[in-house]
């Protein structure tokens, strides 16, 4: 008589393996409705992770996932955001006593017929400008708030930037100083890349010569504010940079836009947060190859690491 021995089963010799993960979710929208030249960053997306040198937020490293063989994980990856008002979709992975979420980043705040405070997310968003609106919180372990506006006065308080996973939004100064850029984000080595993820979008500027940067880890530069060469009533433009939207799959907060950015209809918060991902780091003896959904594979000693920048699933 033979007696099965179940830490045997599976393709590893083992019933269940532990693998390091990253999560990040989607980017925060920026606002583009309002005074145009005090528009604030939206927040990056939560980070959560097991590599070693902390999470987002501050918060620190967290636990190896548990894969139990044969269970299929789906693997969730939160597109940026373009609404405001709304924070942007989560990226997760969720099986079978499993259930990992990092929020998504939240909307700058929103001055127009009605004006909405900016938003908590993983990050939070900026606040208004010129209404002395504090930045909105960030949620504990995934991610930082969203700097302050300054108070409603003459003499130009644009709105804060977008939180990110590794610093506070900049509350913005009278006449930009300082200004109101995102914050930085956290840089994770999980996949050798050594990336920073989930920077903070920057606030929009009145005039030329003070863009605010979106923070490093994909946050979107906040749009400049210019006045036509011909100076007259209504003649007022801007200069949009190609970097106002997050960073693809970064969890990047978008830049602040002007009231008069014409790509977004008027119940869009302006430009989009970058859109997520989720990395898995999965000792090779173990990795099963069974997987959907649009990612990548690497290896680096002996772990194989996936990438998926789309929403898919792995089967332990």
């Amino acid at each position: 008589m033979f007696l099965i021995n179940t830490k045997a089963v599976g393709r590893a010799g083992a019933a269940t393996y532990d693998a390091h993960f990253l999560i990040v979710g989607g980017g925060g929208s920026g606002n583009n409705i309002g005074y145009g030249h005090m528009n604030s960053g939206g927040g990056a997306g939560g980070l959560r992770t097991s590599w070693a040198g902390g999470s987002g937020g501050g918060g620190p490293s967290e636990s190896q996932v548990t894969f139990a063989a044969g269970v299929v994980y789906t693997i969730t990856v939160g597109a940026g955001n373009n609404v405001r008002s709304v924070i942007a979709p989560s990226s997760s992975i969720v099986g079978t006593g499993v259930s990992l979420i990092s929020l998504g980043g939240g909307a700058a705040s929103y001055n127009g017929p009605i004006t909405v405070g900016p938003t908590i997310g993983g990050c939070g968003g900026g606040g208004f400008g010129n209404s002395g609106t504090p930045g909105a919180a960030g949620t504990a372990n995934q991610g930082y708030a969203g700097g302050d506006s300054g108070a409603a006065v003459p003499t130009r308080y644009p709105g804060g930037g977008g939180g990110g996973t590794g610093a506070v939004g900049i509350s913005c100064g009278p006449n930009y100083t300082p200004n109101g850029h995102g914050g930085a984000g956290f840089q994770v080595n999980i996949d050798t890349n050594n990336y920073y993820w989930g920077g903070g979008g920057g606030t929009a500027s009145h005039s030329p010569g003070y863009p605010a940067n979106g923070g490093i880890g994909g946050g979107g530069r906040g749009m400049q504010y210019v006045t036509a060469s011909s100076g007259t009533a209504g003649g007022s433009a801007i200069t949009s940079d190609a970097d106002s939207n997050g960073g693809t799959n970064t969890g990047g907060g978008a830049g602040g836009t002007t009231w008069y950015y014409p790509a977004h209809p008027a119940t869009s918060g302006g430009s989009s947060g970058g859109s997520g991902c989720v990395i898995l780091r999965i000792p090779t003896a173990s990795y099963t190859g069974t997987k959907t959904g649009t990612s990548t594979v690497a290896t680096d000693g002996s772990d194989t690491i996936v990438t998926w920048t789309g929403t898919g699933s792995y089967t332990a």
